[in-house]
């Protein structure tokens, strides 16, 4: 173990000082570089998120949004105040009829740990449900059965 640490100590002596200290080579000695291509122009509306993105609190505040919105907009615009708020309701309901089409399963991005898969325990409606059902059966059958 002490022949470890003195090569240790050497190395941080080399280190230290001036004679070991690696400096960078001058400019003239390092090989050409190729230069740095320019990024292309990008529209102003790529930093906007693309709308399969946005998560369901995001369309429910975006509609309530515009609700309070069309509440706000001075009365001399009836059309402009009714069609805000009607869009508002819609967004803000779309999270909820989506959920309860599609069963409740948004998108999920798969979960990884040192690139492998994580597999979760998630339960999905349908076994809850199955379950539940169970339970309820099994409660009835053992209730129907004692006689008081």
């Amino acid at each position: 173990m002490q022949k470890y640490e003195r090569e240790i100590e050497d190395l941080l002596q080399k280190l230290e000082s001036e004679e070991g200290h690696v400096t960078r080579p001058p400019r003239r000695d390092r090989p050409p570089q190729l230069p740095r291509r320019r990024q292309p122009m990008r529209s102003p509306f790529t930093a906007l998120p693309r709308v399969s993105s946005l998560s369901s609190g995001q369309w429910m505040a975006t509609g309530l949004g515009l609700v309070v919105l069309s509440r706000l907009l001075p009365e001399s615009l009836p059309v402009v105040r009714q069609w805000l708020a009607i869009i508002g309701v819609l967004l803000f309901l779309w999270p909820i009829a989506h959920g309860l089409l599609t069963g409740g399963r948004g998108h999920r991005e798969e979960k990884l740990w040192r690139g492998r898969s994580i597999e979760t325990d998630d339960n999905s409606w349908g076994e809850i449900r199955a379950r539940m059902e169970s339970s309820v059966r099994d409660f009835k059958q053992r209730f129907s059965r004692r006689r008081y």
